[in-house]
């Protein structure tokens, strides 16, 4: 009996070790992940304007992007499937079709 108890004992404590290195391999990525973002917010000239915020118990980062609210270089433009800046108005509004499709518009 107290050989089986010796070894649950054992073999809780290694369990409970590969679990503390499973934390912190996922510490360690959030964190890498976070601050890639950070890096690449920073390259865009963004930091300013962006919160970003993370946990750690669900593993999610959030970002909040606060967009100036006039932006005469159109660097901040954000396209929601319009015509593209340089683009003129008979390309935006050009049909384009795929042979496989039978002439369907695609989206």
């Amino acid at each position: 009996m107290r050989v089986a108890l010796q070894l649950a004992v054992s073999e809780y404590r290694e369990a409970t070790k590969a679990v503390d290195m499973a934390v912190e391999i996922r510490e360690k990525a959030i964190r890498s992940v976070y601050e890639e973002i950070s890096n690449l917010l920073i390259e865009a000239g963004l930091d300013s304007r962006v919160v970003i915020s993370g946990s750690d118990k669900f593993s999610t980062i959030s970002l909040r992007i606060d967009l100036p609210e006039n932006d005469p270089t159109g660097r901040f433009l954000i396209s929601s499937g319009g015509p593209h800046p340089e683009s003129s108005d008979s390309e935006a509004t050009q049909n384009r079709t795929d042979p496989d499709t039978a002439g369907e518009p695609q989206e």
